[in-house]
């Protein structure tokens, strides 16, 4: 009993942790399946070349098209024709 009162007084404080600042993310990726959006923050802005996604274990290109956003945001969108995963 004693083990479970420590263990979880131990637990307790990692999860009284402060919180970090994060930096506000420099570009957003919106990829549009057949029945919902994934949105991707990025941290950084993307370097100009070929996008792909994996699907079913296969590489496939992926056409992203970037526009500017909201100040130093850029906002990028791309279309997949299938689901998306869990």
């Amino acid at each position: 009993m004693r083990y479970l009162v420590a263990v979880l007084l131990l637990l307790s404080g990692f999860a009284c942790r402060r919180p970090t600042t994060q930096t506000p993310p420099q570009a957003r990726l919106i990829v549009r399946f057949l029945d919902r959006d994934a949105v991707l923050d990025l941290a950084a802005a993307p370097a100009e070349g070929n996008w792909h996604l994996m699907n079913a274990g296969l590489w496939e290109p992926l056409d992203v098209r970037w526009k500017p956003g909201a100040g130093p945001l850029r906002i990028g969108a791309a279309v997949v024709g299938r689901t998306a995963p869990d």
